[in-house]
């Protein structure tokens, strides 16, 4: 007699399989069930039961594991997160320093930005301690003649508000959105674009980016003071940053004014 349930074969008078151990059906009540999920269920159920007590489980050697996560922490596919995490990391392993040297941090942090976040172009810049006035102090992804008219530039404190001397909108405490169809540029500041023949392109969609767009996402220092900003001209798949994004920036741009903060006070107490 062949077992239905694991296919062995036993003794015709046998009341239960030999090698499951399951009891045989009478041949009317096997009848009446063959072809139900009952009888199938309950063989799955059988089977599994049996290779799992006789199957013995491959040997998994703790070396295999190591190695899977030294390649996945290499060279895994990075998400969103993972890169932000790197742009950080960045910035705080410059505060492991003896000694902060802010231009190289920050020109490392605006490459990064650039890099991980996929930012077309990405500029900060800085307040001045000794006449008060803001200015550009890192570019990345602009032309080089962009730049140089950039960093001619000054800025007041005033122009950081809201109801300043530049039309944007609020998106949050920190980030104010510029968008080209407002005309964000004050006068004397048309060689600052980057691709001046993009101007007046069209958008296709509420999400792409256009020549004249940027975003500002201010650095604060102690007591909620502005000291600086990062600023960003959309992605490089023609997008405007989105929400995750913009978040990002947000947190990088905390972590530069702490770096900042703790900067001057290394200088003060020697």
């Amino acid at each position: 007699m062949r077992c239905v349930i694991c296919g062995a074969v036993n003794d015709d008078t046998a009341s239960k399989c030999k090698s499951c151990g399951e009891p045989f059906s009478r041949p009317e009540e096997l009848n009446s069930k063959r072809g139900s999920s009952h009888i199938r269920g309950h063989a799955r159920e059988a089977v599994n039961s049996r290779f799992a007590q006789t199957t013995p489980i491959a040997s998994i050697h703790h070396h295999d594991i190591a190695r899977k996560w030294k390649f996945e922490y290499s060279y895994g596919a990075p998400d969103q997160t993972s890169r932000g995490l790197e742009v950080i990391n960045g910035i705080l392993t410059h505060l492991e320093k003896p000694h902060i040297d802010l231009q190289l941090m920050l020109d490392d942090a605006a490459a990064s930005i650039s890099k991980q976040l996929g930012i077309r172009e990405v500029t900060i810049g800085l307040k001045n301690k000794k006449d008060g006035l803001f200015r550009y102090v890192s570019v990345v992804g602009v032309r080089e003649d962009a730049e140089q008219a950039l960093r001619r530039l000054t800025y007041t404190v005033d122009d950081f508000r809201a109801d300043g001397r530049y039309k944007g909108t609020t998106l949050g405490r920190q980030s104010i959105l510029f968008l080209a169809e407002d005309n964000p540029y004050a006068a004397g500041e048309e060689d600052t674009y980057s691709h001046p023949v993009l101007l007046g392109s069209r958008r296709k969609s509420l999400t792409d980016s256009i020549e004249g767009d940027y975003l500002d996402v201010l650095i604060f220092g102690k007591g909620s003071e502005i000291i600086g900003w990062i600023e960003i001209a959309g992605t490089r798949a023609g997008k405007i940053p989105d929400v995750a994004t913009i978040r990002w920036i947000e947190t990088i741009s905390k972590i530069i004014g702490a770096a900042i903060i703790c900067k001057n006070y290394r200088e003060m107490t020697g």
